[in-house]
């Protein structure tokens, strides 16, 4: 999953998911299945990868 943070849209999910990590509440980390893209370089990037 990738999430077009453009102009921080996404930043209270991001705030709420590293929350609720650091609660115990999500096992693992959640950025190895979501990645959060800034820019369409980024969303470039991953698609190589």
């Amino acid at each position: 999953v990738i999430l077009y943070n453009i102009n921080g849209f996404w930043n209270s999910l991001v705030a709420l998911l590293d929350d609720l990590q650091q609660r115990g509440m999500i096992r693992g980390e959640w950025q190895q299945h979501i990645v959060v893209a800034n820019s369409l370089e980024d969303i470039e990037s991953v698609c190589k990868d």
